[in-house]
């Protein structure tokens, strides 16, 4: 699967960026309506994303144990 953005007009969809298909190609389009940006640089990367969920505060004041105390996250119950 690929997202390419795209801007419609004049009842047609235009790409902003090459994709490589054969020409004749079928393909499904899937639309989400609603603001892009086009500069692509100016989206946040996941190592950027991971460090503002580490910098939250916890909101409980308990110790932050990570993965170790997945059920009792997930499910109430510690493991």
């Amino acid at each position: 699967m690929t997202a390419v953005e795209a801007i419609y007009e004049n009842g047609v969809l235009k790409l902003q960026e090459p994709v490589a298909l054969a020409e004749g190609a079928h393909v499904r389009v899937f639309i989400e309506d609603g603001p892009t940006t086009t500069n692509r640089s100016s989206r946040k990367t996941p190592a950027e994303i991971m460090a503002e969920i580490a910098a939250q505060s916890n909101p409980t004041g308990e110790i932050e144990t990570g993965s170790i105390d997945h059920d009792k996250y997930l499910y109430g119950w510690a493991k």
